[in-house]
């Protein structure tokens, strides 16, 4: 009995002798494929709706471990459709095949704001916060904190984004209080 380990890819000739009388019996050819190389070219955690993307060293197909969660193209473009975490394999049409690592699918928050002393607030935790006009869906201000006080009366949203995900609220009517406005 023999075990036979290949070490690189490529064809190699096997001879078998018979160990009785030391003649050649048969030779066998044997091709050894490259296993695929896959890559992550963007993130591994993507929201709901967003894209990642694999690259194959080679031709060959996707497959993946929950089409609920993501969904994966002939390219290798991931779109994140629920919550969850996803690998998916890798086939070359030798039957070769290699698995990713997991994306993991988030969902965006659900961003409320509050009004307190002429500020709009919100407890979203995120890097970023983009504040909006509701009535043109102008920027009116981007900060790394999560409040904001207008200059104005006006009716404002915000989008946050936590470094993975943009998270947008609803909008929210602001009416400045001045301290003429506040009767005792």
């Amino acid at each position: 009995d023999s075990i036979f380990v290949p070490i690189s890819t490529g064809t190699t000739f096997l001879v078998f002798t018979s160990s009785v009388n030391g003649c050649q019996s048969d030779t066998l050819s044997i091709t050894i494929n490259p296993t695929p190389q896959i890559l992550l070219t963007g993130n591994d955690s993507i929201c709901v709706g967003n894209t990642t993307t694999f690259s194959a060293s080679i031709p060959g197909t996707w497959a993946g471990s929950n089409f609920t969660i993501a969904d994966i193209t002939n390219n290798g473009t991931v779109t994140g459709l629920a919550t969850g975490t996803v690998f998916f394999e890798f086939s070359s049409s030798d039957g070769c095949a290699a698995t990713s690592q997991n994306i993991t699918v988030n969902a965006p928050s659900n961003i409320s704001i509050s009004i307190e002393n002429n500020q709009l607030l919100t407890a979203n935790v995120a890097n970023m916060y983009a504040w909006y006009d509701c009535t043109n869906n102008q920027l009116v201000a981007q900060t790394t904190e999560p409040n904001f006080s207008p200059s104005v009366n006006g009716s404002y949203y915000v989008i946050s984004n936590d470094g993975i995900c943009n998270s947008q609220s609803a909008c929210v009517d602001f009416v400045l209080v001045g301290t003429s406005d506040i009767k005792a």
